[in-house]
Order: structure tokens, then sequence, then C-alpha cells
């Protein structure tokens, strides 16, 4: 049961992390950016892409992984 809510939890904090970063991102686009604003937006964008994939690895291993709801649930629903 604890391991379901972690992976929960961290399924939910990555998709608040994406959606964030996208965020900053946006608003520090510009036309010309100096060195030290591209250096933050690629900070940014490592940051983006480890929630991302933590968001893909949380998600496989709680449909695939046996970790709280059966497989079937996530399988046929249309939106998963």
């Amino acid at each position: 049961m604890t391991l379901e809510i972690f992976f929960r939890y961290l399924h939910f904090i990555s998709i608040f992390t994406v959606f964030s970063t996208l965020v900053a991102e946006y608003i520090l686009l510009e036309k010309t950016l100096t060195r030290k604003e591209i250096g933050r937006l690629a900070r940014i964008d490592f940051v983006y892409g480890i929630a991302a994939l933590t968001i893909l690895g949380a998600g496989l291993t709680l449909w695939f992984g046996g970790v709280g709801k059966p497989t079937e649930f996530y399988t046929h629903n249309w939106i998963f």
C-alpha cells in the first residue's frame, strides 16, 4: 500500500514539475538571449527531461508493475 502511494505521489509531482518547467521556459524565452539565460534554460530543460522520464517510469510501474489497481483497469480505459 505504501509503495502504491509513493508511486502515485511521484507521478503527480512529476506532472506538476513538467507543467512548471514549461511555464518557466515560456516566461524566459526572448528573441535574444544572453549566455546566462541560455544556461538557465538548459538547466530548466534538464529538469523537464528528468520529470518526463519520471512520469513515464512511475506511470508504467503503476500500470504494469502490479502496484495498485489491476492492469485491466488501465488497459480498458480509452484515456490511458
